[in-house]
């Protein structure tokens, strides 16, 4: 419900919620549950940022109140359910160990909507490698990279993309020369 006595510009919304019954549901380990989820509707959200800050407190029976919580919300006129990175390779050989020239694999984030439309996301894209030893990804998130300052390789590093709140990760399969290097040519004189 709406609060009556708030003369600024946004009423605060009040939302009452009680328990069900006192022996139902009992958190012995301190494991928290999820009480409600709440759909919030943007009346013009033409000229909104795409983050929101959502102020909120709880308040007990018994006047105890908890401290301010502030939360974000994602503001977009589309129904996003998922973002997807696709990588053009799923392998790197890590080649930079040797030359010191960067390998590097293009990547494309892709938002799905829930009617099936998928859109290229070229900005406000997140992302962070599991294992910088292993893998790294660009500051503006378009591909991963080696530049031979990789300690090791790996099967399935991941590499975390995230788009307001969805996030997916991408598998990757880094490979590494075993040092030292030994080369054998049949050729004599090469072979010195």
């Amino acid at each position: 419900r709406e609060r009556t006595d708030y003369t600024g510009k946004y009423a605060p919304a009040v939302i009452v919620c009680q328990k069900k019954s006192a022996g139902s549901e009992t958190s012995a380990d301190g494991a928290s549950y999820e009480v409600m989820q709440i759909d919030v509707e943007v009346e013009e959200p033409s000229d909104l940022p795409a983050t929101q800050l959502v102020t909120w407190q709880v308040e007990y029976p018994g006047e105890i109140t908890s401290d301010l919580g502030v939360s974000k919300i994602y503001v977009s006129p589309k129904d996003l359910i998922g973002v997807v990175p696709l990588a053009m390779e799923a392998e790197i050989l890590n080649t930079a160990i040797l030359t010191g020239k960067t390998v590097a694999v293009p990547v494309k984030v892709v938002s799905v909507e829930d009617d099936g439309t998928v859109t290229e996301l070229v900005e406000s894209v997140e992302c962070r490698s599991s294992d910088e030893d292993v893998i790294k990804v660009s500051d503006r998130c378009d591909y991963v990279f080696v530049n031979g300052k990789e300690m090791k390789g790996k099967v399935n590093v991941m590499v975390n993309f995230t788009y307001q709140h969805l996030s997916s990760p991408l598998e990757m399969t880094v490979w590494v020369p075993r040092l030292p290097l030994q080369i054998e040519v049949s050729d004599t004189e090469l072979n010195q």
